[in-house]
């Protein structure tokens, strides 16, 4: 198929040696293979970069490229393999991921139509939440599944549970999409939304007019589905990284801003009702670290900006 010729395909990794062969032998068993598959390690020690080096000896159907980040955070170790990529499409899967073998063949049609600048596959093992979860997702306007997928007011998205057929979404999974090389050129992932970076690229590509796709047939399974040892970390980083998003995409007014707070206390409030007191907490604390923010500019460490205004 001539689209295996136009994929590049990054992969960051940190540490996860074994994860890493599980998802490339996934990829390398497909129908359709990317013409470059670039490695973006940031692992204190040399045996990715050890195993990458033997298995491109030894591959000749693919062009095996491993690069050393500089430092981990899969929103920069992506930056770093887009430099490198030299395909019409980019393909970002994470290393905990398994792809079915016609996952890029599948996603692939969903660029048929020239107005799609980004498409992403369906991960067949995530779980429908409890009716009691749903209800709290729905009334504190948290992240969740609903019968459309959009970006609610308070800046969080809603998902698609598990369409049948190719669906124009609001917002992308993480993990397994693929991007039309024209949509991103000048596009880079923010290291401050290190765990919604999905959302970054989302809304950027929607407030550029690129319809969003769901391909379900182009499945994949996320072998570490769930919520992992460092959720209440990221749940507190989420809270901050989501009121940068929210003041560069949405207006801000009263109505969106409010639904905002209520947004992060509702977090704080369904965890507790859901007996979590460490999410519970977490919420709160990144609602600390988004009013210590109010008014400062700039990240007195990094002396970037800690809210940016979106470059039109």
């Amino acid at each position: 198929m001539s689209g295996a010729k136009n994929v590049s395909l990054i992969i960051p990794t940190l540490s996860r040696l074994h994860e890493l062969e599980v998802t490339l032998a996934a990829v390398r068993a497909g129908t359709v293979v990317p013409r470059e598959i670039i490695v973006v390690d940031a692992s204190p020690d040399d045996r990715t970069e050890r195993f990458i080096g033997e298995l491109a000896a030894k591959t000749s159907d693919v062009e095996l490229i491993y690069i050393r980040a500089a430092r981990p955070g899969v929103p920069g170790q992506r930056n770093v393999g887009l430099t490198r990529a030299k395909g019409d499409f980019i393909l970002f899967v994470d290393n905990d991921v398994t792809v079915a073998p016609d996952f890029t063949e599948e996603l692939l049609k969903a660029f048929d139509d020239p107005e799609v600048g980004a498409a992403c596959g369906l991960i067949t093992n995530q779980v429908m939440p409890g009716r009691y979860t749903r209800f709290l997702q729905w009334f504190f306007r948290q992240t969740r599944y609903a019968r459309r997928s959009y970006y609610q007011r308070s800046g969080f998205p809603t998902f698609l549970y598990r369409p049948e057929e190719l669906a124009l979404v609001g917002a992308l999974t993480g993990g397994l999409t693929m991007f039309r090389r024209d949509a991103i050129v000048d596009f880079r992932f923010d290291d401050r939304v290190l765990f919604i970076d999905d959302d970054n690229y989302s809304l950027d590509l929607r407030a550029r007019r690129w319809k969003l796709m769901q391909w379900p047939a182009a499945r994949a399974v996320h072998r570490e589905a769930g919520e992992g040892r460092d959720f209440a970390r990221r749940v507190r980083r989420n809270v901050l990284g989501r009121r940068l998003l929210h003041e560069r995409y949405f207006p801000q007014n009263i109505a969106t801003v409010s639904s905002y707070y209520y947004g992060v206390l509702g977090g704080a409030a369904a965890a507790a009702l859901r007996l979590k007191p460490r999410l519970s907490i977490a919420n709160l604390l990144g609602l600390w670290d988004v009013l210590r923010a109010r008014g400062r500019r700039l990240d007195a460490a990094s002396g970037e900006e800690l809210i940016p205004k979106p470059e039109r």
